[in-house]
């Protein structure tokens, strides 16, 4: 994912928002939508409301210009997220403090030690900005915030939706390597308390799929109709115009509404292999990448990045700081950057920490 570098600033606040706001709920999520502004500094002030039962909340910002993630106040008034103390930071805890798009996501709490939510209103400022990172003021944005009453954090459901790019449904190969890659992720997850729920589909959108970058509306369209708490998953035979990548995840979370990031895409063909079809080790892979690009969009990192000077936030996966020590102590956990390889076999990649599952459990659509 390209990340594109600005320095951000707070300065002051507005009014929130303009209008009462859509509401739509299931069970466990409630779903509001609005509209809002940048107030004269550029800012955009999100409210949130947590009442008693509410264990994590979703922001998503959609503008036509570029926004990031500047701080977040809880309901007393205490900075509890600070942009300047994670923009050069070693250490990764969310991509919402990074200009990436028209879009910018906040999963909150994250971590054990960032909860549980204290009622209230919470307050998140994101700052609008052009091309050149200068404030933009008094531009609007589409507010989606989506809120969990989940009463156990230790066993959840996740539903995503498999989309078949155009023609990819009418090749059995790539249908059957898919299904089969899916039991293996759902094998994954069950081992952390995570239900997989799948249902299949078949889209519209070219099978060279685009990077999801936010530059083209290919990635909203395909994920416009579907439920709120689906994350969507792309299978194509590209993505942009190459093999060489086996999964991307739209953001670092996700959102679970239609946007211009709004899923995961995945080329079916460079996890089948040069040869174009699956073995058993070419769907476990497939499998794992599956669970790995999807782990991504609920909020998990690499646990370390390759180059060994960069680590996730969680306290439980180790600071490694070489590839010889960092393949032998987490090359076989999901999230490592990369699978660990020999001339006849990988190692499989499906061990999770705790800390990894609890972050994953306290994703808003783990319901």
């Amino acid at each position: 994912m390209v990340l594109m570098a600005a320095t951000f600033f707070l300065i002051g606040c507005d009014d929130p928002y303009e209008g009462d706001g859509d509401l739509t709920e299931t069970d466990m999520l409630t779903t509001t939508t609005t509209s809002g502004s940048s107030d004269d500094n550029g800012i955009l002030t999100v409210e949130v409301d947590v009442t008693d039962g509410v264990d994590s909340f979703l922001i998503t910002t959609v503008t036509d210009w570029w926004i990031a993630m500047e701080a977040l106040y809880d309901p007393d008034g205490n900075l509890v997220l600070w942009w300047e103390d994670w923009y050069e930071s070693e250490y990764s805890l969310t991509n919402a403090f990074f200009i990436e798009s028209g879009d910018s996501e906040l999963n909150w709490p994250i971590r054990e030690d960032d909860g549980p939510l204290q009622t209230g209103t919470w307050v998140a400022e994101f700052a609008i900005t052009d091309n050149d990172t200068n404030y933009v003021g008094s531009f609007p944005a589409d507010i989606t915030v989506q809120t969990k009453d989940d009463p156990n954090l230790n066993d959840g459901i996740i539903r995503a939706r498999i989309v078949y790019a155009s023609g990819v449904q009418r090749d059995d190969e790539a249908t059957a390597g898919t299904e089969a890659g899916v039991e293996r992720w759902r094998e994954i997850w069950a081992t952390e308390g995570l239900e997989l729920q799948v249902d299949y589909a078949s889209g519209d959108i070219n099978a060279n799929l685009p990077w999801p970058d936010g530059l083209t509306s290919d990635i909203a369209d395909e994920s416009a109709n579907f439920w709120d708490s689906d994350v969507t998953v792309i299978i194509g035979e590209e993505i942009d115009g190459s093999q060489d990548y086996y999964g991307v995840s739209g953001g670092i979370p996700g959102t679970l509404i239609a946007g211009p990031r709004s899923a995961v895409v995945l080329s079916w063909l460079a996890n089948a292999g040069g040869d174009g079809t699956f073995d058993d080790e070419d769907i476990r892979l497939y499998g794992e990448t599956l669970a790995h690009e999807v782990g991504h969009y609920m909020g998990l990192y690499h646990p370390v990045e390759d180059g060994w000077e960069y680590w996730d936030a969680l306290g439980d996966t180790v600071e490694c700081s070489n590839t010889e020590d960092c393949e032998g102590q987490l090359g076989d956990n999901l999230m490592f950057p990369y699978p660990v390889c020999t001339f006849t076999e990988c190692v499989p990649a499906d061990q999770i920490s705790a800390d990894q599952a609890g972050a994953s459990h306290r994703y808003t659509g783990a319901l």
